[in-house]
């Protein structure tokens, strides 16, 4: 039942500032080099020439990719600014990225043109530049919004009381949604449709890119009598498995469900935690996917059981790893890792069962209080936000200790400490080359770097003269509710909200663009 569309707002979409070359222009034509493993310069990105093929687009990106993984030394600088009125509880992103929807206090999803607002499409006045840094310069493209609807059912309307209420419902020309803040989003890799949370614990199938905003399938909430396989208060995450068949889903009432989109019903109930679900995220299975393309030729094995012609298979096969390796992170659909706002975090395999495999307490010394948790890029351990101002790394080998006289106590193997003032760390991310860490506090996005860490570590408080944090310039002064690092490693999105928690906000959606030296 379609209960609200979208509405399309000409009049900022159409707003243009006169073209500027920028070299973020994905769009654009390319010069395919004939290496692929050769570094695209910015000339690759000019509109000159006709259109690419498929594969010269692929090379690319892998290229891309590649250096995402290898890099070492970067710089990420804001470079456009979405000014809210609210705070933005969360953010997501189609593949390339090539839209680029918010969900925010005020109720409303919103669509913005991300290609459009990288090329500087359209400027930001001068009132809205005045609080930001003088790189920020371009504004978002604004392509349509719609609201965050609850539906109401024909069940419900009939039990209302007889009153003018029921009446305007019933009167179609008098209706008027009834809208939830945006504190989960989920969107399908083409645009073709998102997943959002409501307060009642239900979960909208919004189509949103024909009649953006429709409701194709409501995922029912529970009531008191009917809680089963339902949530029954506000949905706080979303995430979709890397088929898009299926997706997981976590609720302020300590539930993880999971959900299958070929038949809109919940798969399996996960066993409650001890408090509201924060983060929610797959484990990745390896550092890197690595395709091999299996030889169609020379298939003689005569010499098989003497390892002659094994030998060369092997030197084969070792040669095309590293030429085919595409440097995409894989993740599981099975494996799985949660957090709650009690600082505790929670292991799940959906092969095993419905209860959590592993549980990490909080360690000793440490506030109960954790609002983002996620994979390191090998998936072997974890790195969480606290809120004394620290992000700790917990092994999965072994992420707890046992001493003569107590019980296991969770043992991080690395704590990165930032100066107390900055307070908590509300969100964080691992880049692609297992590396840096990114850390997301009040005051400021800090850069971690772990090698740099380690140095640290070892060497003598007298010879300790490096910082092993960059502060990245842009945001300052409110809650991270969530960050986004493009695959091909061009670009980082920050939003600022508390996502119905405690904390304040700047109000802001801002665009990194980012350098490899």
């Amino acid at each position: 039942m379609t209960l609200s569309q979208g509405t399309t707002d000409n009049d900022t979409s159409s707003q243009e500032a006169p073209k500027e070359s920028s070299p973020m222009d994905v769009d654009s034509s390319v010069k395919a080099s004939k290496d692929p493993s050769q570094e695209p310069t910015k000339e690759a990105f000019k509109s000159n020439g006709p259109a690419p093929s498929a594969d010269s687009l692929a090379s690319i990106r892998r290229s891309l990719r590649k250096r995402a993984f290898e890099a070492v030394n970067f710089d990420i600088a804001p470079y456009a600014a979405i000014p809210y009125s609210c705070a933005i509880h969360s953010i997501a992103l189609t593949s390339g990225p090539r839209w680029l929807f918010t969900g925010g206090e005020d109720g409303f999803v919103r669509k913005f043109d991300f290609l459009a607002s990288i090329e500087g499409k359209l400027p930001l006045t001068v009132a809205q530049k005045h609080s930001l840094v003088d790189s920020v310069t371009h504004a978002g493209v604004l392509n349509s919004y719609w609201e965050n609807e609850q539906p109401v059912l024909q069940d419900e309307l009939d039990l209302l009381p007889n009153t003018e209420v029921k009446r305007k419902e019933d009167n179609l020309g008098s209706y008027e949604p009834k809208i939830n803040p945006v504190y989960s989003l989920a969107v399908q890799k083409d645009g073709l449709w998102l997943l959002s949370g409501l307060e009642s614990g239900g979960i909208s199938l919004q189509s949103a890119k024909y009649q953006e905003g429709s409701i194709v399938h409501y995922f029912p909430h529970g009531t008191k009598n009917n809680h089963k396989e339902r949530h029954t208060t506000t949905v706080s995450c979303l995430t979709l498995n890397s088929s898009e068949t299926g997706f997981l889903s976590g609720s302020w009432d300590n539930k993880v469900l999971q959900w299958d989109l070929n038949t809109g019903s919940c798969v399996t109930e996960y066993s409650p935690t001890t408090s509201q679900i924060s983060t929610l995220h797959y484990r990745p299975i390896t550092g890197c996917e690595i395709n091999v393309d299996t030889p169609t030729e020379d298939n003689d094995d005569v010499d098989s059981l003497f390892g002659d012609s094994d030998e060369e298979n092997v030197k084969t096969d070792f040669q095309n790893d590293l030429k085919d390796r595409d440097y995409q992170i894989v993740k599981s659909e099975d494996v799985f890792m949660t957090s709650s706002m009690d600082g505790s975090l929670n292991i799940w395999d959906a092969r095993a069962s419905s209860l959590n495999v592993l549980r990490i307490s909080v360690p000793p010394n440490t506030p109960p209080w954790a609002m983002s948790a996620v994979w390191s890029v090998s998936g072997d351990s974890i790195f969480v936000g606290r809120r004394n101002a620290t992000v700790e790394e917990i092994d999965l080998k072994m992420p707890s200790k046992r001493s003569s006289n107590t019980n296991p106590v969770t043992s991080p193997i690395r704590t990165l400490r930032f100066p107390s003032v900055s307070g908590p760390v509300s969100c964080v991310r691992t880049l692609f080359n297992g590396r840096h860490v990114l850390c997301g506090s009040h005051d400021n996005i800090r850069l971690y770097d772990i090698r740099l860490h380690q140095e640290e570590a070892q060497a003598s408080k007298k010879s300790r003269s490096k910082t092993p944090f960059l502060i990245i310039a842009g945001h300052h002064g409110g809650v991270i509710s969530d960050m986004y690092i493009d695959p091909t490693f061009r670009f980082m999105i920050s939003a600022s909200g508390n996502r119905g928690w405690q904390g304040t906000s700047t109000e802001t959606v801002m665009i990194y663009e980012i350098n490899i030296k």
